[in-house]
């Protein structure tokens, strides 16, 4: 039984939406998976746990600071990209990770979905850029030394 076949009857169970695609329904529980990732790096990388007032107008400020600084990480990361710096390990990760998938696609003779095959970027900072980007903006460190440190970083780990 091909994994199309699977998910259309785990999701009669899971939703009672009629007349959208298995595929749709797992694209859109993938985004949700997503955000969710996101709001786990804000609490556990950032470590933004709790409202810093009581207020409405506090709290609306402080999720626009949030994301702020997440837009912010994004693109200085695009930015460290563009120069050469990138997390190559977790690359190759990535790269033997779809490998495998594909094999198994191939094995059972079926198709990967679109979405799990085309590039993206990943939903979250690694906990290594987001250390390295905290100490160097509170250190007087030049840029060529903290780019190379966090080429050393990505190197080894």
């Amino acid at each position: 039984m091909s994994n199309v076949k699977y998910l259309s009857l785990f999701l009669d169970f899971v939703t009672n939406v009629s007349k959208v695609s298995p595929g749709l329904i797992a694209y859109l529980y993938k985004t949700r998976w997503d955000i969710e990732k996101i709001f786990d790096e804000v609490k556990n990388k950032l470590f933004e746990k709790k409202a810093w007032a009581t207020s409405d107008t506090a709290k609306s400020m402080q999720a626009q600071f949030i994301c702020l600084a997440h837009n912010l990480m994004l693109i200085f990361e695009d930015w460290l990209r563009k120069e050469g710096v990138d997390n190559e390990i977790e690359n190759k990760r990535k790269i033997k990770r779809l490998k495998k998938s594909l094999t198994l696609a191939q094995i059972n003779k079926e198709a990967l979905p679109i979405f799990l095959t085309t590039p993206k970027r990943p939903t979250q900072r690694s906990v290594k850029f987001i250390r390295w980007l905290r100490n160097n903006l509170f250190m007087n460190t030049s840029w060529r030394d903290a780019v190379g440190s966090l080429e050393r970083i990505y190197a080894v780990f």
